[in-house]
């Protein structure tokens, strides 16, 4: 089936039939985890890691935390996702945004992605710390560098 268009030279209203352009097949599926193995095995030690009082809360869309005031109609940088969050319990804040990057963030396009975050971060106030998934990333390691963002 194609789109019809009025001829408006005639004094008749004539449909024609143009071809519509082939749609490209959509498919999609579960994907069965939010997190990649990386990053549960990193979650189990921040779990350790994090102090009571803070909650961590993963796969964070920016958009959900930061908000934009510009001229400009859309916040399309604010689309991307954190890794994870680490929340005060009291107050529902935000403290402090981890990402953990493995080696597809050596990539030009991911150290573009990179760098927006981290300066949409800054300029929001938000603390943003990196972890690489090719260190061990060991608990006390972990507690050391969150340790300055949670006052503990």
């Amino acid at each position: 089936m194609g789109i019809c268009s009025i001829d408006k030279d005639s004094s008749k209203e004539l449909l024609t039939e143009q071809p519509r352009e082939q749609k490209k097949t959509q498919v999609y599926y579960e994907s069965k985890s939010i997190m990649t193995k990386f990053e549960i095995e990193f979650y189990k030690k921040l779990s350790i890691a994090v102090p009571d009082g803070y909650l961590i809360q993963c796969q964070i869309p920016l958009s959900s935390i930061i908000k934009k005031i510009s001229d400009n109609r859309y916040a399309n940088e604010l689309y991307r996702t954190v890794d994870f969050g680490i929340i005060n319990k009291s107050t529902f804040e935000i403290e402090l945004l981890i990402e953990l990057n493995d080696k597809t963030h050596l990539e030009g396009k991911r150290q573009y992605r990179d760098i927006k975050v981290k300066q949409i971060c800054n300029e929001a106030n938000i603390p943003l710390i990196t972890f690489w998934s090719n260190y061990e990333n060991k608990i006390d390691y972990i507690k050391q560098r969150i340790k300055t963002y949670l006052n503990y």
